[in-house]
């Protein structure tokens, strides 16, 4: 593995485009996708540097650093600020995606390959996705295009086809728990692993934002509400000021793990991967009423963003938590989320 290939899991997706590199069956387009935290972009950058440095050997001879965005034949489309305070857009516009095509369609500046590239790629809007498949379909000559995205099914399906596809996955447990080691992580590593959904990126990024303290937090709130020494209405005030996709997601994965427990048996948790409180609380609940929470939770997640009282919402979504899923007035509180 050469120094640009710095992950241990991209070894297989190295082998393909160098392969590829070396057939000269180098795709106009790419699209490498897969789930977020396992270094898709870095790829991509390394996968840039390589084409230009095979364009350009006065730069491999110079030992030169990293492809960058100011490199005259890379051009990269992305978030752009919005105001002078530098917040971004959370959409790639039109205008972007032409720029970009407009730069791709002259000659090169090195006399070489030029490439573009997009992310997150579902990030378009619609105008700018439909333009920029006026490119894939007529490709400029020497030209590479990588497309990275994490939700690539959010992608028109006309885009993803005429893209030839790399896909990521997550490494072995092992090797994840072994570069997080390497990296000198230093909270624990199977709980972030197991939150980030085996993406080790996404878990050293958790880490590095101080998961482990809000972990502890949100477990003894759900506790307190079980235990009724703390009021849900209290508790939704407290998570509302909070990242909502973080802590939904987070409630998301302690329900599923209830389920699985509720429907594996006591022996299930014989590691405590489930919390004691959660886990009697689990073990005393019909799977059905776990089911059912699960649904409007993730209907919530789809929409948190939305034209929806997010407040009311998690307040709603704690309340049954206080009446331990008691038949109809857990019912009711998540009948209102809608």
């Amino acid at each position: 593995m050469t120094k640009k290939e710095k992950y241990s899991w991209h070894a297989t997706n190295w082998q393909r485009w160098r392969d590829a590199c070396e057939s000269g069956r180098v795709p106009h387009a790419l699209l490498l996708h897969g789930p977020a935290g396992l270094g898709k972009l870095s790829f991509a950058h390394a996968a840039a540097e390589q084409v230009l440095g095979l364009a350009s050997a006065a730069q491999v001879s110079a030992g030169a650093a990293d492809v960058n965005e100011g490199h005259p034949d890379f051009h990269v489309v992305t978030f752009e600020a919005k105001n002078a305070a530098g917040d971004l857009k959370t959409t790639i516009g039109v205008d972007q995606v032409r720029a970009m095509s407009q730069e791709l369609a002259v000659t090169s500046h090195a006399g070489g390959t030029k490439v573009g590239l997009v992310y997150p790629a579902e990030a378009m809007t619609m105008a700018a996705a439909n333009s920029l498949l006026k490119t894939l379909e007529e490709p400029p000559g020497n030209t590479l295009l990588l497309l990275v995205t994490s939700r690539p099914a959010s992608l028109l399906a006309t885009v993803r086809s005429r893209c030839q596809r790399l896909e990521f996955s997550v490494p072995e447990r092992k090797e994840a728990e072994a570069f997080m080691a390497a990296a000198g992580c230093s909270g624990d590593v199977h709980r972030l692993l197991d939150f980030a959904g085996g993406a080790p990126l996404a878990a050293l990024a958790l880490e590095k934002d101080g998961f482990s303290e809000l972990d502890h937090r949100l477990e003894a709130d759900l506790t307190g509400i079980i235990n009724r020494s703390a009021d849900p209405v209290a508790v939704a005030a407290k998570w509302f000021r909070l990242d909502m996709a973080l802590v939904l997601h987070w409630l998301d994965q302690r329900v599923a793990s209830m389920i699985r427990l509720a429907m594996a048996g006591p022996a299930a948790n014989e590691e405590g991967v489930v919390p004691e409180t959660l886990a009697r609380l689990a073990l005393a609940l019909p799977a059905a009423r776990l089911f059912h929470y699960l649904d409007r939770l993730r209907w919530l997640k789809l929409r948190i963003d939305g034209p929806i009282n997010t407040q009311l919402a998690v307040e709603s979504l704690l309340m049954p938590w206080a009446t331990r899923f008691s038949g109809g007035e857990a019912t009711r509180a998540m009948e209102s989320i809608r």
